[in-house]
């Protein structure tokens, strides 16, 4: 059986690294500069503090997805975009790594964990 290629405008992935570089940014700037932003950002990074363990899941499966297209397409990838693809899965990857452990900190110092 010969598979077919869809010719969608819009790709998945790219839709996925921009919609977590936006969580990402929503995410630190909130945590970190918290006069500085908008009251709405920092609504919505309390609402992600409330939901932290859907959001960690969320994320997870949002990272692994990108770190797994990237590293079985890589070599059909053009080189500009295949640079950017494993630049953003590193970033991201860390991004979550450093998330994850913060908000593991402040559930041990918020009294959720034992």
């Amino acid at each position: 059986m010969e598979m077919v290629k869809s010719k969608s405008k819009f790709n998945i992935i790219l839709g996925v690294i921009v919609l977590l570089v936006v969580y990402n940014l929503i995410y630190w700037f909130s945590k970190f500069f918290v006069a500085e932003v908008p009251a709405l950002m920092v609504s919505i990074y309390l609402e992600f503090k409330k939901n932290w363990s859907i959001m960690v899941l969320l994320e997870f499966l949002a990272v692994a997805s990108i770190f797994v297209d990237t590293i079985s397409n890589y070599d059909t990838l053009v080189k500009n975009i295949r640079r950017f693809r494993f630049s953003a899965m590193v970033l991201l990857t860390a991004a979550f790594i450093a998330r994850f452990i913060i908000g593991m900190i402040d559930l041990y110092v918020g009294g959720g964990l034992e």
